[in-house]
Parts: structure tokens; sequence; C-alpha cells
């Protein structure tokens, strides 16, 4: 008897334990094991049911785009986020049509969205310079959205523009499904590019239209990796294109910014400019004179100013700027050149058989092998803040490499003075140059006295936290827009950190350039992508008494990875101490895995406080 209830109670153990095996096997989205308690696995805010991107060209070049979705909302953050949907359009050449529009309550009842909750509205990133832009945004609010419901819609836009669109098979949402959709006349070319092998891809020819279509499912969401690469570099990115080649697109740009620009406008154009001999000081007399409202190429309504309107009104868009400084050029008897380029920094590898022009949304004006760019106040001439990137040439319809006369970079130099630890004097001087003397500039530049002292009182902050100025901070070539930006400053600081293991600790300067990397998570989805060129020194010299006991300084450490090569040294002659850090940075890309876990690690040293300080004992 005692035998069988023991076997029993171990059948009914096993039975109980079995059972929850089952459980755990067969459901395994219930829970999960982190730290030893089980969790339940968060749900997503929204999932998107269904997308469907229905594009139809016709014979005359202008195109109807239909889309439709239906997005489940899960959380109450899903409700916030998805309950208003806005899109995009541009009114100049863009007609936007709500056909459906409703919201599905968990136990299926239908509430229609009214006609007094859908409104149009400027689109808010053009509100400084929307009387040059025709960018608008329809904004649908669902009504009665709560947890559980779905929200579906259908709308209509007709585009008088030529064929191209890009298309992300990775959301905001986790999607079920997404198709795109190309109905086309058989004889049209058409380009496209995407790498991602989640999508499946298919093609057929009926009653003289083509028809592509993409089809992708179970599609994860975008994680919003910061420094990720414009969406064009990205593999899950559709990019499609009707432009035949370059050189079509270059002639589309060419009718589109100097169509308004004529000899019949040339006469007297260049009144008020002849005290400019070349085109670097033409540019700084346009940067001068011009209030230049940036936008978006295709944000405007690509008609733009005749050259003697943006002269005499005194404002316009960079487009209108570059366009006068081009017609300037030439009444001067000079050979100016028109680039598109990328405000985003596109990387066009990849996309050379790909002829997108919504990847070029600014414009460059060359003369002289100097490029110049009208995006940026207070840039110098020939700076453009696009150095290494690729332009596509107006007259030629091939690309070509901007060369920026400098490079954007900063070189900062101290010298510290310790008399005793009450008693610290830094000098720190600097030399900054391209779009980093802009900033400056941007800073200080047109300040009244009681404004610069202010600015001053932060500018002195930002180097110490407990700075005490020594006289005035000075600042040299504010006003030319031509060389690098000089600063100098002197201030005395009386309190160190004390170290851990006894003594005084004077952190020395890190060299900027990599902290963005330090936020980059390590399970990232996309290549770190770093857009433009750019250095950074720090000159560290300190002396202190020879009474003085020094216990230690950061070790020399160099290397390369990819588009990022550092430098730091430090030397010691009996209480002097001099160090250099230099971090230069390439345009180009951080490709995941290994490669990035190891850029990562050499961040975090170069920016840990313990690793680069120099620590010294006073004498007794």
């Amino acid at each position: 008897m005692k035998s069988k209830s023991c076997l029993l109670r171990l059948k009914m153990q096993f039975l109980h334990i079995s059972f929850f095996l089952v459980i755990f096997v067969l459901v395994p989205s219930l829970c999960c094991f982190a730290g030893g308690t089980v969790q339940p696995v968060a749900k997503p805010d929204a999932v998107n049911l269904v997308i469907k991107k229905h594009y139809r060209l016709g014979q005359d070049g202008n195109y109807t785009q239909t889309l439709y979705f239906k997005t489940l909302i899960n959380t109450y953050k899903g409700q916030k986020d998805r309950g208003d949907f806005k899109f995009g359009y541009n009114s100049a050449f863009e007609k936007v049509t709500v056909k459906l529009a409703r919201t599905i309550l968990p136990d299926g009842r239908v509430v229609k969205v009214g006609p007094k909750e859908i409104n149009d509205i400027t689109d808010p990133s053009t509100q400084k310079a929307s009387i040059f832009s025709g960018a608008r945004m329809k904004i649908v609010n669902f009504p009665a959205v709560e947890k559980g419901c779905i929200i579906e819609l259908e709308m209509e836009k007709q585009s008088k523009l030529p064929f191209f669109a890009m298309e992300s098979f990775r959301l905001a949402d986790p999607t079920r499904e997404k198709s795109v959709v190309i109905d086309m006349p058989r004889d049209q070319s058409l380009s496209f590019r995407l790498a991602f092998k989640g999508v499946r891809f298919s093609e057929k020819t009926s009653n003289g239209r083509r028809v592509l279509e993409w089809t992708g499912r179970g599609l994860e969401k975008d994680p919003d990796d910061p420094l990720s690469p414009p969406l064009e570099n990205l593999d899950h990115t559709l990019v499609v294109s009707q432009f035949a080649s370059w050189t079509e697109v270059s002639q589309w740009f060419t009718h589109i910014l100097l169509d308004n620009l004529n000899r019949q406008n040339w006469p007297g154009l260049s009144h008020g400019f002849k005290s400019a001999t070349d085109a670097d000081g033409l540019y700084c007399l346009l940067e001068n004179r011009l209030k230049i409202l940036p936008l978006n190429l295709f944000k405007t309504k690509l008609v733009f100013q005749a050259p003697v309107k943006t002269r005499e009104s005194g404002y316009g868009t960079q487009f209108d700027a570059a366009v006068l400084f081009y017609a300037l050029l030439k009444a001067k008897g000079l050979s100016p050149e028109l680039l598109a380029a990328s405000s985003r920094g596109v990387w066009m590898k990849g996309l050379e058989n790909v002829f997108y022009p919504g990847c070029l949304d600014t414009v460059l004006v060359k003369a002289d092998g100097r490029y110049y760019s009208f995006d940026r106040k207070e840039l110098s001439p020939g700076i453009t803040g696009m150095h290494g990137q690729l332009a596509l040439s107006l007259s030629s319809g091939r690309f070509e490499v901007i060369k920026d006369s400098r490079e954007s970079g900063k070189a900062l130099f101290y010298t510290v003075k310790i008399v005793d630890p009450s008693d610290c004097e830094y000098t720190y001087s600097s030399t900054l140059s391209g779009t980093t003397a802009q900033e400056i500039r941007r800073m200080f530049k047109y300040l009244t006295p009681g404004e610069f002292q202010v600015r001053s009182s932060m500018f002195f902050h930002s180097l110490h936290p407990l700075a005490r100025p020594v006289g005035d901070l000075e600042i040299s070539s504010l006003q030319p827009l031509a060389g690098p930006v000089k600063i100098k400053a002197v201030y005395s600081v009386n309190d160190f950190h004390i170290a851990s293991g006894g003594g005084f600790v004077v952190p020395v300067p890190r060299s900027s350039g990599l902290d963005a990397i330090a936020s980059c998570l390590s399970g990232r989805k996309d290549p770190v992508f770093i857009r433009s060129n750019k250095s950074s020194q720090v000159v560290f010299d300190i002396s202190m008494p020879d009474s003085y006991q020094l216990l230690g300084f950061p070790q020399g450490f160099s290397g390369r990875l990819g588009p990022v090569s550092w430098q730091n040294s430090c030397n010691a002659t009996g209480m002097n101490i001099h160090c250099v850090r230099r971090i230069t940075v390439k345009r180009g890309f951080v490709e995941n895995g290994e490669e990035f876990a190891r850029l990562k690690q050499v961040v975090f040293r170069l920016l840990d406080p313990e690793e680069n300080s120099i620590r010294f004992l006073p004498a007794d």
C-alpha cells in the first residue's frame, strides 16, 4: 500500500509538471522568463493589419496614388499616437481626397469620420516661408478611438509631377501585410531598387499596361535608431523613378530653376553689386543683403522668382538666391554652374541606376572651382557643409564630388597653470572652420554689448561650470565671411574633484565628434551613418610646482575603425604635462556587428573620466 501511494504521488507530480511544460511550450507568447520572474510580453501600441499603395501612371506623365490601410489600436499610447492621421502633400501640383475614414469599435460598431474631422493646414515646417511654399498637411481625426478598435482609411492623391516615389517596408508599427502596386503604360521606363529580401516581387503585362507589385508580410517595426542613414540608403526602402537617366533628371531641374531666367531680365541686374570683383565678394554681398528662407525643394511651388525680383525685394528661398547669384556671375562674364545636392547627406552609391530626383532637395552654385551654398546663414564662401558628397551637375548630367575650401573642424588649445589647488588659471584658444565657424557666427554676430556679455557668460560656463572670467572673451573673424573664427578666453577655477585614491584631479577636455555614438544601442538594426567629414583636436598643456607629486595621467591610445580614427598622446616632463587628442571622422558607414561593437568600446574609453584625467598631490 505504501509503495502504491508513493507511485500515485509521483504520477500526480509528473502530470502537474507536464501540464505547465505543455502550456509554456505551446503558448510561448503568454510569458517570458526574465530575472527569475515570469512576465507578460508587451503588445505593440498599434499593428498595421493591411496597407495598400496603388500608383496608376498616365500617358501624360501624371499619376494617381491610392492609399488604403487598417490599423489595430492596442494601447493608450497607440490611441494617442494614431488617433490623428497626417498626410503631407503639395497643393501647387497635388490634390488629395479622402474617400473613406472610419473607426471600427471592438464590439463591431462603426463610427464614420465627418467633414469637420478632416482638416487641411499649412505644413508646420514651412510656416516661416509659407509665401513660397505649397506644402500642406491633410489631418484626419478619427472619432471614438479606444483600445481594441480598428481605424480604416482610403484616400487618393492626384499629382502633376513626373512619377518618382519611395516606400518603406519597415514602419513605425509592426505590419502584417503591405503591398505596393505600380500600374503603368508598357512603353514607359521605370527604374527601382529594393535590397530587402523579405518582400516578394511580381510583374505582369496586360492590355498594353505593365503592373509591378511588391508585397511584404510580417514586417517588424522601425526601431528608430539614432544616426540611421537616410531612408533612400536603407535596404527595406523601395526607391522607384520614371526618369530614364540622370541627364533627364538634370534637364528637369534646369527647367524648374531657370524657367524665369532670361537675358531680358539682366539689364541693370548688377546695379549695386559692382563693388564685388569676384565670386567670393559677390556671395558675401548677397549673404548680407538677402533674407533667405530655406525650404526643401519639394515643399516649394517649384516656380521660382526672376532674379530681378529677388534683388529688388531682398528676400527669397535659397533657390531664388542661388539663381540670382548664378545670373550675376553670368552678367559679369563668368561661367557658373548649378548643381542639385542633398541637404540630408544621401549616399548616392547604390542609387546610380535609380534615377530618383527626390534625394536631391537643394541647389549649389559652382564658380571658379569653388562651391557656394545659401542653405544656411553665415557660411563662408566656398563652404557648403557637404564636403565629400556627390552633387548632380545640371549642365553635364553627371555627378561630381563637392569640395569645400575648408573641412569643418575645430582646434582647441588649453594652457593651464597651477600655483596651488585654490589658484588655477586657464588660457583657452580655438580655431573653428567650416560649418563649426558658422555656428559661432550665428551665436555672436549682430549682438548688442549687453547681449554679448550674456552670451560670453554662457560660453565661459560651457568651458567650465566654475569658470571665473579673467578679462573679456575675444572673438575675431565674425564679420568677414572668410577664414576661420578664432576665440580666446582666460579664466580661473578654484575647485578640483578629489580622486578616489587621494590627491586632486584635472580632467583633460575631450575632443568632440563621437559623443552621439555612445547613445546608440548595441542591438540596433541599421548601420551608423556619419553624414559629413569633421575633425577635432584638443591640445592640453598643464604646469604645476616642482614640489607637487604626479600620480597619473592619460595613456596613449590610437587606432582606426571604418570612417573613424583617433590619436591620443600624453607626455610628462617633470611637472609639465602635454596632452594631444585628435579625432577624425569621415563620411561613411559603421556596419552593425563586430565593427560597431568595437567602436562603442573605443568611444566609452575615449569618454571615460577615469582614463582621461591628470591626478596630482600638492606638497604638504
